[in-house]
């Protein structure tokens, strides 16, 4: 899905706008306290989210099994997602922002982050896609909720 949406954000018109919006920030930000609050929110939101159905499911490695090595593959992997979502979302912000004659700046604060979502379904994605996009994460949501079922379970005979 992220692919996807990479894929169809960098084939708008203005994406390179965004691009170019991404990779050079404003380095006066840093000096605010807010901007690290809200990074460390979400780097602690992207590692914590599952750490329940880690810690359960790790039950079942065996004893030898190379447990740093995988943390390290987990976090080289949650890297490239979220660089390449930062590529996926600000081509499409570079792309509102053309279509709405505003600046990129102005666009990310005035778009929720549920209307950014409904503009991407709605009005960038064909319908075949959305559906299908639709019915992957129905099914990302059930492997979710078993993985969460399993874990509440397997606290009570451990």
């Amino acid at each position: 899905m992220l692919l996807v949406l990479l894929v169809r954000g960098l084939t708008l018109d203005g994406a390179s706008d965004g691009i170019y919006f991404y990779l050079n920030p404003d380095f006066s930000k840093l000096a605010e306290p807010n901007v690290w609050l809200d990074a460390g929110t979400q780097v602690f939101f992207s590692y914590l989210i599952g750490i329940g159905t880690i810690i359960s499911l790790g039950s079942y490695n065996k004893y030898n099994f190379n447990v740093y090595k995988w943390s390290l593959y987990l976090c080289g992997f949650n890297c490239i997602a979220s660089v390449t979502s930062g590529f996926a979302i600000f081509s499409i912000l570079g792309y509102m922002s053309k279509t709405t004659g505003m600046d990129i700046k102005d666009v990310a604060e005035s778009y929720g982050t549920n209307a950014f979502f409904r503009y991407i379904l709605v009005t960038l994605i064909p319908m075949v896609y959305f559906l299908k996009s639709f019915f992957f994460l129905f099914f990302y949501g059930i492997k979710i909720w078993c993985k969460t079922v399993h874990t509440l379970s397997k606290v009570d005979p451990d």
